[in-house]
């Protein structure tokens, strides 16, 4: 089950913030199998949006509960459902 994330267009590093992101949804989902951040193919940049994947679709419901709106370097996140 994938749910979708939004954050500020500003965060460039997306190597960084996929770490950043799949690290602080593990803390609190143990069933985070995988972040995926989306680029821009030629500047090699952020969209500003991704999708982090669970094991557990009932997780991934929780997680969309608990974590949108919640700030992530603070910066908030939109969660909701893929």
């Amino acid at each position: 089950k994938n749910i979708f994330i939004k954050y500020s267009q500003f965060i460039h590093f997306f190597f960084y913030i996929i770490l950043i992101i799949k690290n602080i949804f593990l803390q609190h989902y143990s069933s985070v199998t995988e972040a995926k951040i989306i680029v821009e193919p030629i500047k090699k940049v952020s969209k500003g949006y991704g999708f982090i994947r669970f094991s557990d679709k009932e997780e991934s419901f929780k997680a969309i509960k608990e974590m949108n709106g919640k700030k992530i370097r603070g910066e908030n996140i939109y969660v909701k459902e893929d």
